[in-house]
């Protein structure tokens, strides 16, 4: 049985709408990512202090040094949060450590190489 013109037009003016639909979702999450990764980028360059250039290069600056900063930082952080953050460091030591045993113990070359890189 064929179908009718109407219903041909009917289909074919569904499936437009549908990629229609989808497009254009696809388009607005484009362009949102691309704003986040804008603005991530702007306040990422913002967090440090330009650079000194000419005489004033070795002038000391009045900033606080980074070792207050963190510490300042780390006296508003929870227990919690403490705790997540010591039991990370010690997984990346951790991990360090495994590279370094894969590197001098590995008995194959891509395992060495692969603990060379984790080093």
């Amino acid at each position: 049985m064929r179908t009718s013109d109407a219903e041909w037009r009917y289909h074919n003016l569904q499936t437009l709408m549908k990629k229609h639909l989808i497009m254009s979702r696809i388009a607005i999450v484009a362009l949102g990512v691309g704003a986040l990764c804008l603005a991530t980028t702007s306040s990422a360059l913002n967090a440090y202090p330009p650079l000194k250039t000419g005489a004033n290069a070795n002038a000391p600056t009045t900033s606080p040094s980074p070792a207050k900063g963190a510490a300042k930082a780390a006296s508003k952080l929870s227990a919690a949060d403490k705790a997540f953050m010591m039991n990370a460091a010690k997984g990346g030591m951790m991990e360090v450590e495994w590279g370094k045993l894969a590197a001098q113990n590995g008995q194959n070359a891509d395992v060495k190489k692969f603990g060379n890189r984790m080093r």
